[in-house]
């Protein structure tokens, strides 16, 4: 988690962000990010998928972007 906050942050591009035009907005793939192999259990998958998700939420908070919907990674840079 904390490697992808960095890259926000920086307002980089890297495979596991999405980035809108404006680029005030982002999109973290999950299932990119955690790394996981075909042949990992289903269930193992979602819930490191889950923890991801939740540790990006309190992170990302705490540089100022807050989460855009309940479904997924989506965040919005807050107002400076």
């Amino acid at each position: 988690a904390e490697e992808i906050v960095a890259a926000i942050q920086r307002g980089v591009d890297d495979p596991r962000l999405k980035w809108s035009e404006q680029r005030n907005q982002v999109r973290v793939n999950l299932s990119n990010s955690v790394g996981a192999s075909p042949s990992d259990p289903k269930q193992t998958v979602q819930g490191r998928t889950r923890r991801l998700r939740d540790e990006l939420i309190r992170r990302m908070s705490d540089v100022g972007w807050r989460r855009v919907g309940n479904i997924g990674a989506v965040f919005e840079k807050g107002s400076p």
